[in-house]
């Protein structure tokens, strides 16, 4: 599983950031690379947030009725 965190366009910015010493820090990894867009990345509009993030919620809104459901 280590090849999912390695040699892929956030491992690469990543790795520019800590190159480029980006907010004094020299310690991004793409978990900490896909965390801070998550919680401080913007979206374009509303409509695009809910493309982006509705079927996510849609997925794991099943799976637990599923996982309480059957359980």
């Amino acid at each position: 599983m280590a090849w999912l965190n390695r040699n892929n366009c956030h491992h690469f910015v990543a790795e520019a950031l800590n190159h480029l010493n980006y907010q004094n820090s020299r310690n991004w990894t793409v978990t900490k690379l896909a965390l801070t867009l998550m919680l401080h990345g913007k979206n374009v509009s509303t409509s695009r947030a809910l493309r982006q993030w509705l079927p996510f919620a849609i997925l794991v809104f099943v799976v637990v009725l599923c996982v309480l459901i059957f359980a």
